[in-house]
């Protein structure tokens, strides 16, 4: 059996990368080479060419925060059944009761336009035939005093007929919120 007479060390992920180092990419667990005058992240350096920024950006000084907010993150493969699995969503009361507790609990709206995306991809033809339960939704997330009944019938109807569950930029919530800015 053979012995190793040299210990090799790997930096942990999102230091900084200096010159004539080496480092594992956070996502890719490749192994980056840094042969630049300048020190480089390699999360950052992932998700832009513009070595220049990265240089006057962090110059030597890391915050995890700003490093973690840059990082490309890896696609997750959950079925959306499961994603709503994870907030104890099988009915529709328990959509409206996870909605008010996120709205309570301050959190941001992507969170909650995310989860009755979601919902609304899952029973598209449902919610298609019967649109009428998403003013509810609406009535809990956006102010109450905005809704309209009639009008956002009339949206919910022009959006199903323009939209599939497998549409790329399926975003009801984000596509009701502007409508209600005009």
């Amino acid at each position: 059996m053979n012995k190793f007479s040299e210990v090799r060390k790997i930096k942990v992920l999102g230091n900084p990368i200096n010159k004539n180092n080496s480092s594992l990419h956070p996502n890719t667990l490749m192994l980056i080479g840094n042969n630049e005058n300048y020190t480089i992240i390699p999360s950052q350096f992932y998700i832009t060419d513009k070595k220049i920024d990265i240089e006057t950006k962090y110059n030597n000084q890391k915050i995890s925060r700003d490093i973690s907010k840059n990082m490309d993150t890896p696609d997750l493969s959950l079925p959306l059944t499961d994603i709503l699995n994870i907030y104890d969503i099988d009915t529709y009361d328990e959509l409206l009761e996870v909605i008010k507790k996120l709205i309570n609990n301050n959190k941001p709206d992507e969170t909650i336009f995310r989860i009755v995306n979601i919902y609304t991809r899952i029973f598209f033809d449902n919610l298609k035939k019967n649109s009428s339960s998403l003013i509810k939704i609406f009535k809990i997330i956006f102010e109450d005093s905005k809704i309209n009944e009639t009008k956002t019938k009339k949206f919910l109807n022009d959006w199903f007929q323009n939209n599939k569950s497998d549409n790329f930029n399926f975003n009801i919530c984000k596509d009701y919120k502007n409508f209600l800015s005009n």
